[in-house]
């Protein structure tokens, strides 16, 4: 079995309703490093909504990988922030195919920056399995959709950052029919 791990690929791949703290628009600041820095974030926060909304980033196409795709898995790190008695933000992972955004199960993040993940062992779009079936892969748009709570002076947001994807597979088979040359003298 092999991994291959994707990160968001550009600025212009964003699709958000929700408004980002520092932007105003959905934002992909930082999302794609490959290492944690807790000082990059992409933010959804309280002063812009209240209730589930979504950010999502396209990913690169693979490029040489072959074979049958086991899982697809959506990580990232997450971090929850209140201001009073409000503990209420949180978040689930998000992934579109076709039309449709398909989310994973409520994720109640901590106080401190935790790594969480979607595993997908099968397209949520149909139940089946992923298969060879790369174009699913070339056409990845996922992230996040972030809970934001705000009642009076209390208030509670979620901090994510750092998105990537993991797509397991097994590896195509490699040509070993070829016949071995022999010389003869």
């Amino acid at each position: 079995m092999s991994v291959l791990i994707l990160r968001p690929s550009s600025d212009s791949d964003i699709q958000a309703n929700y408004l980002n703290q520092s932007g105003g628009a959905g934002s992909y600041v930082n999302v794609d490093e490959v290492t944690k820095n807790e000082a990059d974030y992409n933010l959804g926060d309280y002063a812009y909504f209240t209730g589930y909304s979504y950010g999502l980033f396209g990913y690169p196409n693979h490029t040489i990988e072959s074979g049958t795709i086991n899982k697809i898995t959506l990580k990232g790190y997450y971090k929850r922030v209140d201001y009073g008695a409000n503990t209420g933000g949180r978040c689930k992972f998000a992934i579109k195919i076709g039309a449709t955004i398909y989310y994973g199960s409520v994720i109640d993040p901590t106080s401190s920056t935790t790594l969480q993940s979607w595993e997908m062992s099968v397209n949520p779009a149909n139940d089946e399995a992923w298969g060879s079936n790369w174009d699913v892969i070339d056409d990845l748009i996922a992230g996040d959709s972030l809970y934001g709570y705000s009642s009076g002076l209390d208030s509670s947001y979620v901090k994510s950052f750092q998105h990537w994807a993991e797509v397991d597979y097994t590896e195509g088979a490699t040509n070993n029919n070829a016949w071995p040359m022999f010389f003869m003298k």
